[in-house]
């Protein structure tokens, strides 16, 4: 067998065994129904030994049923249609054109799963609040840091909202940096609604504070940080003219308690100071306290 100089065989070689398979196919329909003497399935069977290319098998089809005397009527010849339709595609499909494409594939297929990714930084900024997005890509792990500034209002709350659901993909890690001196009592719970949903962290680095709301906001995060030099600031809510809301003192503590923060200190720690007044804790009070998890250093 004659093999080129990396070891497979020619495309022509596997023309001839196609062929080869298909008179002999052939030939047994012609057996079967007995649709040619014997002297013409010797001249099939000379064909498969010298297996010929497919215009000289087309020639001989076309000579033999000149010669062919034998009357084919009713069911015999609904076969017969039947097996020169299975024995044509067969041919077709082992045609010269098609075998070229399908003779010889190549030996080795590269392919890979794992996903192409590089790393990058992408950073974004609010249309109208303090609010700064950063995209961090690093091995193929993503990191969503959000850095929420200034006072809490109704527009960064729902600009927070938007770039949770903008930029946060299955399997990031989220983290929501504050500084802030708190602000509307409603647009803060919102905040802190969409800190709880997405499993984020918080932080209060550097030497930031964050106060009144701010310390819902905090609270609301699965792992919480805090530096040494930062504070977390409480007071207690207001309506009308300054006028503590127990009701929404209570409600305050018992968010920041579900997600392990002690909810009975930081209610009495909230009511005992004026709504005009500001009672600071340190890294280790948060600690103590369950509001923070972790120092940073």
């Amino acid at each position: 067998m004659e093999r080129d100089s990396k070891g497979n065989q020619p495309a022509s070689h596997s023309n001839n065994y196609c062929i080869k398979y298909t008179l002999l196919l052939f030939t047994y329909f012609q057996l079967t129904l007995g649709q040619y003497s014997a002297s013409t399935n010797a001249g099939y069977l000379r064909m498969i030994k010298t297996a010929p290319r497919l215009p000289v098998y087309c020639n001989f089809l076309r000579s033999n049923r000149r010669k062919s005397n034998v009357r084919v009527s009713g069911s015999v010849g609904v076969v017969r249609l039947l097996q020169l339709g299975i024995a044509g595609a067969w041919i077709a499909a082992c045609s010269p054109a098609h075998m070229a494409e399908t003779s010889d594939p190549p030996k080795f297929a590269l392919t890979s799963t794992s996903n192409i990714c590089k790393d990058s930084v992408d950073r974004y900024v609010a249309a109208y609040s303090r609010i700064r997005a950063t995209v961090v890509t690093k091995d193929c792990k993503r990191t969503l840091l959000l850095d929420i500034r200034g006072r809490v209002t109704k527009v960064m709350a729902q600009e927070v909202k938007g770039f949770d659901g903008l930029l946060r993909k299955p399997g990031d890690k989220i983290v929501y940096s504050l500084n802030s001196p708190g602000g509307h009592v409603l647009a803060g719970a919102d905040i802190s609604d969409t800190i709880r949903n997405s499993k984020a962290d918080t932080r209060v680095a550097g030497g930031a504070s964050c106060a009144s709301i701010c310390a819902l906001m905090f609270a609301a995060g699965k792992n919480r940080e805090i530096s040494k030099r930062s504070r977390i600031g409480f007071h207690s809510s207001y309506y009308g003219n300054f006028k503590p809301d127990r009701e929404v003192n209570r409600r305050i503590a018992y968010l920041m308690g579900t997600q392990g923060a002690s909810a009975p200190a930081l209610r009495k720690l909230i009511d005992q100071t004026k709504p005009r007044d500001m009672t600071w804790i340190d890294a280790q009070d948060a600690l103590r306290l369950g509001l923070a998890t972790r120092i940073m250093r």
